[in-house]
């Protein structure tokens, strides 16, 4: 297949060239228009001929990928490695593009997972464990992946002698929940749909920020997370469930502590503060409050275990326990923001689309 992008990774390990037609100067500088608002760790630059997308590392390097404009579809047969990248392509349509995915069993869209079972979409890292062997004989044009646990150095240099190009996707890492949806647009220009995902991302934009300049009467306490060996993980006051709750007119009650990621307590520094909360979000993956309580009977003393006020965001498990919210929720926060709102504020749950109550 004709390769029409060179990607340049910057850090160290890789550098991929896929296009004899793109000659890019590595040290001349990029100059296009931002095509990125909210992301901290994407840049999306737009000149004449190319794109130039730039993704911030863990590290704080940047990769650079030059996309071409010459080719419709720079991308058709993509392996995705995450059911979070799976979401993003499907939300375009461009489903057809994905040749292979993580494990299927994470994963909800039910074309996919009918093509799996007819044969003709393998799951490449079946068991938490990646088949290399798998993935190269697929000879996919892209790889997607996190830049978490799933690829090795080795197997970033096989891909490479193999002629793969990777793309990552951290957008995990962001905690605006706008700049995560946002990477939308970097699928959009790999998947030849650019004018779709640019148009659904201000849809995106015009329902979130509508859903949170709304006028709240009241701010119920908000705690979340569980209990976990031993350690209680609090999301930071900077982080994307935070802002999330924030946005819902929801008084986070670690708003003023940390910042992105997560808080390590235990139960008993927890109560402290919580024991009186209003609302209890994210219970890791309890389904009711009599598992919650056989497991750790102090969970019966907070008062949104008494009230039953305690939302978990697993209405949607597929057959083999796979939740929808990691695959579609990155792009649809206007949709979670929808639920918390509904969550604080009504006494009516009835049109939950993520979350469920915990009887």
């Amino acid at each position: 297949m004709k390769k029409v992008a060179k990607f340049i990774f910057l850090f160290g390990i890789v550098s991929l060239m896929l296009s004899c037609n793109l000659n890019q100067n590595k040290s001349k500088v990029f100059v296009g228009k931002e095509l990125i608002k909210y992301s901290s760790l994407l840049s999306i630059k737009e000149s004449e001929d190319s794109f130039m997308i730039s993704v911030k590392t863990s590290e704080n390097k940047q990769l650079q990928y030059s996309i071409s404009k010459n080719d419709p579809i720079p991308y058709q047969r993509m392996v995705s490695l995450s059911s979070v990248f799976t979401g993003f392509i499907c939300e375009i349509n461009a489903q057809n593009s994905i040749i292979a995915v993580d494990d299927i069993d994470y994963i909800s869209n039910p074309d996919l997972v009918e093509r799996n079972k007819s044969g003709n979409l393998p799951s490449v890292s079946k068991g938490g464990s990646l088949n290399p062997e798998l993935l190269i004989s697929l000879h996919p044009d892209l790889v997607i992946h996190s830049g978490y646990g799933e690829l090795s150095d080795v197997m970033t240099h096989n891909l490479s002698t193999a002629g793969i190009p990777l793309f990552l996707c951290n957008n995990y890492l962001e905690e605006s929940p706008l700049g995560r949806a946002e990477w939308i647009k970097a699928f959009g220009i790999l998947c030849g749909k650019k004018q779709e995902s640019f148009l659904l991302f201000e849809k995106i934009e015009k329902e979130y920020l509508s859903l949170k300049n709304t006028k709240f009467n009241h701010h119920p306490k908000v705690m979340a997370g569980i209990l976990f060996g031993g350690i209680w993980d609090v999301p930071g006051s900077l982080s994307y469930t935070a802002q999330l709750i924030k946005d819902a007119g929801g008084d986070y009650l670690w708003q003023n502590e940390g910042k992105e990621g997560r808080i390590p307590l235990s139960l008993e520094m927890v109560a402290k503060k919580a024991l009186d909360a209003d609302v209890w979000i994210h219970p890791g993956a309890y389904k009711s409050l009599l598992n919650m309580k056989n497991e750790e009977p102090r969970y019966a003393d907070f008062k949104p275990f008494r009230n039953k006020k305690i939302f978990n965001n697993n209405k949607q498990l597929n057959e083999k326990g796979g939740n929808a919210f990691w695959e579609t929720a990155p792009v649809r926060p206007q949709t979670v923001l929808k639920d918390l709102i509904q969550i604080f504020h009504s006494d009516s749950i009835s049109n939950l689309v993520y979350y469920q109550r915990l009887e």
